[in-house]
């Protein structure tokens, strides 16, 4: 009862997340709101789903709002950079920034949990949140490099089901897939 009470709860966050993030600069927001939440899952503090998600979405609201739109930022750069040095002459210093953009995005994409977790569990500044972040990424590579390989397996399985099941595989994405990867 349990585990079909907690993938329960993981259907409604992420639907929660899913309609709170249509207006895109609301994903910020959404995506605080999703850690608050599944947080005090994991540790047992909190019983409801809806009520804490929409009193996080609303405590958080100005600071996450802020740091989703320099996650959306640096995203589009970082899309934008590779996108670049993909095509462009593939010479000796196209190449470098390649794999330094590469090597970059990696890292950032490390620190994105810990800057909305940080935004979620701390009384800090957006500078001292995304130095914080920074720094765990970096110190603990080889843990967070680990579990983002089964949060990509998941994503994996979800594409392998959704190139077989179509309707199966749009339905786990938004219903499963995303919430599993987070909660690794």
């Amino acid at each position: 009862m349990d585990f079909i009470s907690t993938v329960a709860d993981l259907i409604i966050l992420n639907l929660l997340f899913v309609i709170c993030s249509i207006p895109i600069v609301t994903f910020g927001a959404a995506y605080s709101a999703k850690y608050y939440v599944a947080m005090k899952k994991i540790r047992g503090e909190e019983t409801g789903t809806v009520v804490p998600f929409f009193k996080a979405f609303k405590r958080n609201f100005k600071q996450s709002l802020i740091l989703g739109l320099i996650d959306a930022g640096f995203l589009f750069v970082i899309a934008f950079d590779l996108v670049n040095y993909m095509y462009a002459n593939q010479n000796f210093g196209m190449l470098m920034m390649l794999y330094l953009t590469g090597f970059l995005s990696i890292v950032y994409f490390l620190m994105r949990p810990y800057m909305y977790l940080m935004c979620v569990t701390f009384d800090l500044k957006l500078g001292k949140i995304i130095k914080n972040s920074w720094i765990l990424a970096i110190s603990g590579i080889g843990r967070n490099l680990f579990c983002s390989f089964f949060a990509l397996l998941t994503l994996v399985l979800n594409a392998l089901v959704f190139a077989f099941i179509p309707s199966l595989g749009v339905g786990m994405l938004f219903i499963f897939t995303i919430s599993i990867a987070w909660f690794f």
